[in-house]
């Protein structure tokens, strides 16, 4: 929390984030990358299901990267906090 100033949405979003390279490090090499990005994409697209299922007061925001700056692709999700 200290290190993103007290904004949960950005803590969640640290600690929810998935590497799909880490969850399929064993076969990385024999996979093409645009099969990375579509399985994070479905994965994504699981979650939101899922956190509206789960959480249906709540709203979340999932998001999918895979930027020079990432590992891969990388799917993350937070709560969005609606401002007083």
């Amino acid at each position: 929390m200290k290190n993103f100033d007290g904004d949960i949405s950005a803590v969640e979003k640290m600690l929810n984030h998935t590497h799909l390279y880490d969850v399929f490090a064993g076969c990385t090499d024999k996979v093409d990358d645009a099969v990375f990005e579509q399985l994070c994409e479905i994965v994504a697209l699981s979650w939101r299901l899922v956190l509206k299922d789960k959480f249906p007061e709540r709203l979340f925001s999932v998001e999918v990267s895979n930027s020079d700056q990432d590992y891969g692709p990388v799917v993350t999700f937070f709560q969005v906090i609606k401002q007083a």
